[in-house]
């Protein structure tokens, strides 16, 4: 097999290029409780193949060896099962287990030396560990790994430990050290936030590229953010009314272009004027699991806007900004659908639209005519013409469907989405976040046209 000819096209590649094809070289895990393989979802293939592929013969290891880039991706994680490529079994584990405690320290050494000067892309997922030898291990690990913090270009850094002194001495080494990080994924076990060390606190402050920051935890951010210089802040918070963002926390990010706020339903329940009003001008993107925007009325160049629930608060927002809008993402309850066309009236100009109808009634509430409250309400928007209305320039159209839904809703979906493939101009992609029932797929394919492509995936898991 000479695969030389290859390592031209694998270093031009972009990363999620390479994560694509490397994903063929996954190992499944063998659950022997149930006697069947799987492939589990949350492998991370870009830190796996290259040990995979330097095995298969000799071409593959000198041409994988012979590229940097491809031994970039590094992986720490005691948390799950994660692959252990020098290991006497090479295999995946079953998650009781912690592999990282198998992971040679050779193994990082080595692919560190062939990552050569490539920049880094860093995942540390840290629990707590009983045994002190293991602990020292791990340790071990991580102080080889944070010597070349200098070329971290991402780092996720996942805590459920206890920051300790040890953990202190070992994560100051990055303190002014990250001249290349550009990514950060910052999460740590709400009880230890109080815990979270003052030596700490700043490790992130002087990063002079770091620009991109999620952050999915709780009250209050245990870490400083250099945010005059940041452009894209997401804050992901499972705890109900928790306050992430300090009072006058975003004015200090003027130059954000992307802003992402929320959590799960009904647990992002602090109100968005807990952030005072804010000038944001050159922001391009919000998103919010809440519609209460009155903070965000100063974005002359928002023109991407998501809104997971409560789109009705949404209203007074879209009435002063809906004309300046092209791309719109909403998650529409049942409840909401008479108030959806009133709301995309108002965002004409929207060409990309994303509607998840992701969470309908009750299937056993039903209404007069044997009809859901959510059918109902679908049928109405089409039978009254609001389908062809619903943002009339819209070329890209994207539904998202709950996977309880009944055959009669997904016969109103198809209902709304033919109104609109009437209408002028012409749709050119219709596409579905869920699988679609068979003989909706049916109606729909019949929809093609040589302008429109249409795109219905298939879960074989749904029984379909």
């Amino acid at each position: 097999m000479d695969a030389l000819p290859v390592l031209p096209a694998i270093q031009r590649a972009p990363p999620e290029i390479l994560s694509e094809i490397f994903a063929w070289t996954r190992i499944p895990t063998f659950f022997p409780e149930t006697g069947i393989w799987h492939r589990t979802v949350n492998q991370r293939v870009l830190a796996i193949a290259p040990w995979r592929l330097s095995h298969v013969c000799q071409d593959w290891r000198n041409a994988t060896h012979g590229n940097a880039q491809l031994w970039s991706t590094i992986e720490i994680d005691t948390l799950i099962d994660s692959y252990c490529p020098m290991s006497p079994n090479g295999h995946y584990r079953l998650a009781h287990s912690i592999p990282t405690l198998d992971y040679p320290l050779a193994a990082i050494r080595a692919q560190l030396l062939l990552s050569a000067n490539a920049p880094l892309y860093v995942l540390l997922r840290l629990g707590d560990l009983n045994d002190a030898s293991d602990l020292a291990h791990v340790f071990s690990l991580l102080e080889t790994i944070l010597d070349h913090s200098n070329r971290f270009r991402s780092l996720t850094l996942c805590l459920r430990m206890k920051v300790d002194a040890d953990a202190i001495r070992v994560f100051s080494v990055i303190k002014g050290q990250l001249a290349s990080l550009d990514h950060l994924h910052f999460q740590c076990r709400s009880n230890e936030l109080e815990e979270w060390p003052a030596a700490l606190k700043d490790i992130f402050l002087h990063a002079p590229r770091l620009q991109d920051v999620y952050f999915p935890g709780a009250d209050p951010l245990p870490i400083s953010l250099p945010y005059p210089q940041l452009t894209k802040l997401t804050f992901y918070t499972y705890i109900t009314s928790a306050h992430l963002l300090a009072p006058g926390t975003l004015r200090l990010a003027q130059g954000l272009v992307s802003l992402n706020l929320g959590g799960p339903d009904k647990a992002f329940s602090w109100s968005i004027s807990d952030v005072a009003p804010v000038h944001l001008p050159n922001l391009s993107f919000l998103g919010l699991w809440d519609g209460r925007l009155s903070a965000f009325f100063d974005t002359p160049k928002l023109n991407n806007l998501y809104i997971r629930a409560n789109i009705s608060a949404a209203i007074p927002f879209v009435q002063r900004f809906g004309s300046q809008l092209n791309q719109l993402n909403l998650r529409c309850y049942y409840t909401e659908l008479s108030i959806l066309p009133r709301f995309l009236r108002l965002t004409p100009n929207v060409s990309t639209l994303d509607l998840n109808f992701s969470r309908f009634d009750d299937p056993f509430d039903q209404r007069e005519g044997g009809f859901s409250p959510a059918t109902t309400a679908l049928r109405a928007m089409t039978v009254s013409g609001s389908a062809q209305a619903l943002c009339p320039l819209v070329t890209k159209l994207h539904i998202g469907v709950h996977s309880d839904a009944s055959s009669a809703e997904w016969n109103a979906v198809y209902d709304m989405v033919k109104s609109r493939c009437d209408a002028m101009p012409p749709l050119r992609r219709l596409s579905f976040r869920s699988a679609v029932p068979p003989g909706n797929r049916e109606k729909l394919k019949a929809l093609r046209t040589p302008g429109l492509e249409i795109i219905l995936p298939i879960f074989i898991e749904d029984g379909w």
